[in-house]
């Protein structure tokens, strides 16, 4: 159809969106969490000036540059790891109900 294009392209926003919030607000939820477990102080404009480089990068490099092998890797790895810290937080059932549909 003649609209496609533009049906992907909100479908893109929307997934850069998304991926980015992801990377942001949960790798800084996890990050503060390990930073109060080891003691470890930073301020707040150092803190969110990395989580947006962070995000950005990985955001751009997930689904609209090309980035190197190693680097994309290690970001799925990431998203990864962010899945299984959600997953800490619904009951055991409905983790595995999610599981299952993946």
């Amino acid at each position: 159809p003649a609209g496609a294009p533009q049906c992907y392209k909100v479908i893109f926003g929307y997934m850069g969106f998304a991926v980015f919030n992801i990377f942001f607000f949960i790798t800084g939820a996890l990050f503060i969490q390990v930073m109060q477990v080891i003691s470890l102080h930073i301020d707040a404009f150092s803190l969110a000036y990395g989580l947006f480089n962070f995000s950005v990068v990985g955001t751009l490099g997930l689904l609209f540059l090309p980035i190197p092998l190693l680097a994309k890797q290690v970001y799925l790895i990431w998203v990864g790891i962010i899945v299984a810290y959600i997953f800490t937080f619904i009951p055991e059932w409905t983790a595995w109900v999610i599981l299952c549909f993946m």
